[in-house]
């Protein structure tokens, strides 16, 4: 879903009912070649939401992330107009 705030920014919500992450996977979500424990039979290298949060630092945007009562993920991402 796409929703504009206010006239300074553009807000991009994007959720999934997926497995979601503990607090401790939280805080690494991230970083480099970090992949948390669901996904221990799906191929992958780590490097996925790191190169992403750099592109969107990148254009002057943030992306965060909430486990919305442990039965979805939703990521934010802002950017400013």
């Amino acid at each position: 879903m796409i929703s504009e705030s206010n006239k300074n920014e553009l807000k991009i919500l994007l959720t999934n009912n997926g497995d979601t992450l503990n607090e401790k996977e939280t805080e690494k979500l991230f970083s480099a070649f970090y992949r948390g424990q669901n996904v221990s039979n799906t191929m992958g290298s780590g490097l996925g939401l790191h190169i992403v949060k750099r592109i969107l630092t990148l254009h002057n945007a943030i992306i965060t992330y909430q486990n919305e009562q442990n039965t979805s993920n939703r990521f934010t991402i802002i950017f400013d107009k």
